[in-house]
């Protein structure tokens, strides 16, 4: 069995789709960040990943950086052919992708910027709703899909009491432990220590010289 956990960071547009498209000239500085959060207008800066295959870990990093020199290359094409790569050989009926609110950001951010980006995705996921298979989305799970207009975040559900110690923690410690991702070998505040440790609460996340719009702040 395989299971991913992504989690992604995002940028606004760059300049040149921005001057392509007037009504995006007329934003203020705020509109044009939220920008990010939009995968019809928003770019993927880093791709964090942990990828286990039958309780093995396969891989641990970030997607987007150079190796000699750490930098971020900016590339967003070059960085959505490496994620989709690590997908090859996922069953649908059979694997997980996993993580906090991916069902309707990270997962769906990806598929677009890879329509734009003309790369062909690797996989084709099934975007069901009520279902825990072949996402596994770690928000919808704990509200069973409830309708709300403020969902829990990923730092409320890692302290949910009794969840992250107990045995018998029922259905949170269910919901949590079956998103766990391996331990953790990096530093905690690098955005690959947080991929996404549902075990534990999230940090905030910053990149220097960058500006980041991180979704998991938002929740």
């Amino acid at each position: 069995m395989m299971r991913v956990f992504p989690d992604i960071e995002t940028l606004p547009s760059d300049q040149n789709a921005t001057a392509a498209i007037s009504s995006l000239e007329s934003r203020s500085d705020e509109e044009f960040r939220d920008l990010a959060l939009s995968g019809d207008w928003g770019r993927v800066l880093t791709i964090g990943v942990v990828v286990e295959k039958n309780g093995e870990e396969l891989h641990r990093g970030l997607l987007g950086r150079e190796r000699q020199t750490m930098m971020f290359h900016l590339d967003e094409a070059r960085t959505l052919r490496a994620f989709w790569k690590l997908l090859r050989g996922f069953n649908t009926k059979r694997d997980l992708v996993v993580g906090h609110n991916i069902f309707d950001f990270d997962l769906l951010f990806l598929y677009k910027r890879s329509i734009i980006q003309r790369v062909r995705p690797s996989v084709s996921l099934l975007f069901a709703r009520y279902r825990s298979q072949p996402i596994f989305d770690t928000m919808y799970e704990w509200e069973k899909w409830r309708w709300s207009r403020k969902h829990i975040s990923l730092d409320e559900l890692a302290r949910v009491p009794r969840a992250r110690h107990s045995a018998q923690g029922g259905q949170a410690a269910g919901v949590i432990g079956a998103a766990r991702p391996p331990r953790t070998r990096g530093g905690r505040g690098s955005l690959a220590s947080e991929i996404p440790v549902t075990c534990l609460p999230s940090e905030s996340q910053s990149i220097a010289s960058v500006s980041v719009i991180s979704h998991s702040s938002t929740l």
